[in-house]
């Protein structure tokens, strides 16, 4: 069969869109002239059902363009959705609502949707909603395609947490605009498509409020995962930072300077052997060093050096937890 899997976020942006102030024509236009009387309740509700109904038929634009379609299925973000996240990373999307996700209690979208006149469960004859209370869209779509492996998948997203889909060779995505290829996401995380989700419990994700791992951007991220096969294969020490000081950075690049030329070292030839943090401390600048780096350091100037200890593999794994589809507890 052929499937379509629409996330009804797209309804929840639309629906924003048309309640914006100041806007000739969209549902708030029209709801303030109710509100002053200047029309009725039935040209109220006329209009409303019209602007509604445009965005459904985009929808059906956009998908005879892909294929014929067997089945059209909608999933809606539970009221709650965002509640089993939370209990692995309270800051989940705190910054959308600026509530903490185990508190989190999301606006029901159906109910926006029934008062254009519209069934939300049955936008058209043939397609059918569903929505969990306690998940998010993302999830009950990611369930729907472990269950259907046999069947051809397009999901209908802007959501960058799909893009993991695209290492199954029956589900294709499209972000209401155009196809976006697995080939696509991988030039751009210069990755396969199997190491995203590790790529982007590294580098974070802005949009749902996941910091990553500090220090790390796209290309260290990439660097970093070209020698592992998950961000669960990397070495722990790789994530336990010491940070030192400004103060301290001061007396060290004196001291390693020193070594250097005592040793008839180069700059070069210890950024190699050691790592860029060499020069940094040189320059007098802060270092942020892995368990691995600063070892190192103080094996080099044979001295327990005061910093700043930091773990930072706790919230990494909870990060990729969260980000990994479909979200599973423990």
């Amino acid at each position: 069969m052929n499937i379509a899997l629409i996330d009804g976020g797209y309804f929840v942006k639309r629906l924003q869109k048309h309640w914006l102030p100041n806007v000739y024509g969209n549902m708030k236009f029209w709801n303030d002239k109710f509100e002053r009387k200047k029309i009725g309740i039935d040209e109220l509700n006329e209009n409303l059902y019209r602007i509604f109904d445009n965005d459904v038929k985009y929808l059906e634009i956009i998908m005879n363009k892909i294929d014929k379609f067997d089945k059209v299925i909608v999933f809606y973000d539970g009221i709650y959705g965002r509640r089993a996240r939370g209990k692995y990373y309270k800051n989940y999307k705190k910054n959308r609502s600026g509530i903490h996700a185990l508190k989190h209690k999301g606006i029901d979208i159906t109910q926006k949707i029934e008062k254009c006149l519209f069934d939300p469960y049955q936008l058209r004859p043939t397609w059918i909603s569903e929505m969990d209370m306690f998940k998010e869209a993302d999830d009950l779509i990611a369930e729907y395609i472990e269950d259907n492996p046999m069947e051809k998948i397009t999901v209908f997203s802007t959501d960058g947490d799909m893009y993991q889909f695209l290492n199954k060779d029956n589900v294709s995505l499209h972000n209401f605009t155009k196809i976006i290829t697995k080939q696509e996401i991988e030039d751009k995380i210069g990755l396969p498509i199997e190491k995203y989700v590790s790529w982007k419990t590294l580098v974070g994700d802005s949009s749902d409020n996941l910091p990553g791992m500090r220090g790390y951007g796209p290309q260290k991220a990439k660097l970093m995962l070209k020698d592992y096969d998950s961000f669960l294969s990397i070495p722990k020490e790789f994530f336990v930072m010491h940070y030192i000081s400004a103060h301290t950075v001061q007396d060290l690049g004196k001291k390693l300077k020193k070594y250097r030329k005592s040793n008839n070292l180069s700059i070069k030839k210890v950024s190699t052997n050691y790592g860029s943090w060499w020069k940094r401390i040189e320059d007098g600048k802060k270092a942020n060093l892995n368990k691995m780096e600063y070892d190192n350091l103080c094996n080099v100037l044979n001295d327990k050096i005061n910093c700043v200890i930091e773990d930072h593999n706790p919230t990494l794994n909870n990060q990729y937890r969260v980000i990994k589809l479909p979200f599973k507890e423990k």
